[in-house]
Order: C-alpha cells, then structure tokens, then sequence
C-alpha cells in the first residue's frame, strides 16, 4: 500500500481489487491520526482513541484546550500553556497504605494543570463526622493517568497545612514526592518536646516523634481531624 508523500498517510494501491468502502475505511483510519479530532471530553477522546500515536491532536469541547499525545511520556499533554485545570478526587491514606476515613458529609477536591512535564496542583480535604483512620504519615496520590514524578534527581516538595477548629490551631507543614513517584507525603514540624502541641503522631506508641500529622494536648492521641477542619497540599512537581 502507498503513502502519500508528506505525512505518509496509506492509500489503496492502484490495480488492486475493488472494495471501495474497505479502502476508503482504510484511507481515512490512517488520516484520521493527523487530523485535530473534537471531543466532548477527555473521556470520549480516551474512548475513541485507545491507541494514540504521538504527536496526534486533539480538541477537547470540555474544558476547551488542545492537547497532544507526548510519545516520551506516554500521556496526553496540554498543547498550549493551561488555562483551565482539569480535576480529580485525591485519595488520603495512612501507614501502610490504609484508606483514611475523613467522615461523613466530608469532601476531598483536587484540581491540576500539565504544561509539559510541570504539574501544578491543589487538593482540599475537608473533614466530616466519624473520622478515623491509621497513624503514620498522611499519604495522598497524586493526579491518577500521569507518569511518576522525577525522584532521582529532584527533591520536590510543597506546602501543606491543617486546621484544626476545636483549638483553632493552624499548622504548616510540607509534603514531599513519596517512593515511587506517584503519591506526596505530608509532613509537619514538632516542638523539642513530645509534650507540646506540634509532635507527630507515631504508629508505635502514639506519643513520641514520628512522621504524620500532629496531635493536641488532651486529646489522649486522637487525630485533630474533626468535623469542619481542614487538610490542604498545593504545589508542582516534574514528571519523570
């Protein structure tokens, strides 16, 4: 089968038999590759494109950006420089991987933007009744369908903080690319004494220094996650 001369695209061979609707199927499969396609969203473009080929385009109605098809990052791209985010539900675990359970009429939002291989991002978790969970380190996965983050060569972090309304305590703390590449790891400062306010929470013993979320005096080592508080991680990181 030929290809046309400038972008290759297969073309019925002259003389061959005649089955016009397979080879006009045939022509236009192949150009269809090079074509910006429209699509109502990323999910219809998923379901019509399973094998994307790259540097192929398309037009996305919403949220109304071109992206390409990265063959080096095997992921679909904005085009352009974002001005828009697309979103998805950003999962908070604890030691070991355990699903945190932020309660009942919780939410947990987070929205990102990729320009070539920067992600930026915000997640929000708000904290509803009947909290529970493991202790350790908070864990939240980052945007689901990309590559990993670079973690051979960069220490990527970024703030995250915590609200706690019962003391009406607010603390700063950061997150950092977890192994893998694929999750941030929340962490927040301690005082030099495991009695004040700020220590971590421990997966051993509950009181001393550890790596998690910090704990409030007499609460005998509960969470100060609680109904109205509030969880937040923003910042970038760099695909592999």
């Amino acid at each position: 089968m030929p290809n046309t001369p400038i972008t290759g695209v297969p073309i019925p061979a002259a003389g061959g038999t005649d089955q016009v609707a397979a080879d006009l199927m045939t022509a236009f499969s192949n150009a269809e590759t090079m074509f910006v396609g429209r699509f109502a969203s990323a999910a219809d473009r998923d379901g019509k494109i399973t094998a994307p080929v790259g540097g192929q385009v398309a037009w996305l109605i919403s949220p109304g950006k071109f992206v390409y098809f990265d063959a080096i990052l095997v992921a679909w791209a904005d085009l352009m420089n974002p001005t828009s985010w697309d979103t998805w539900t950003p999962t908070l675990q604890g030691a070991g991987g355990v699903a945190f359970n932020i309660g009942g009429g919780s939410s947990q939002i987070g929205r990102f933007r990729l320009t070539g291989k920067k992600v930026d991002f915000q997640c929000t978790w708000s904290f509803g009744s009947s909290v529970s969970g493991p202790g350790g380190s908070l864990v939240f996965q980052f945007p689901p369908g990309l590559p990993a983050a670079n973690i051979s060569t960069l220490n990527q972090t970024g703030p995250c903080g915590l609200f706690v309304p019962n003391t009406s305590d607010n603390w700063l703390g950061f997150w950092a690319v977890g192994a893998g590449g694929n999750t941030g790891v929340m962490h927040f400062p301690r005082s030099n004494t495991n009695a004040a306010q700020t220590y971590f929470q421990d997966t051993s013993d509950g009181s001393s220094a550890g790596t998690g979320i910090p704990l409030v005096t007499g609460t005998a080592f509960n969470y100060p996650i609680q109904v109205n508080g509030t969880l937040t991680a923003s910042g970038e990181y760099e695909l592999a």
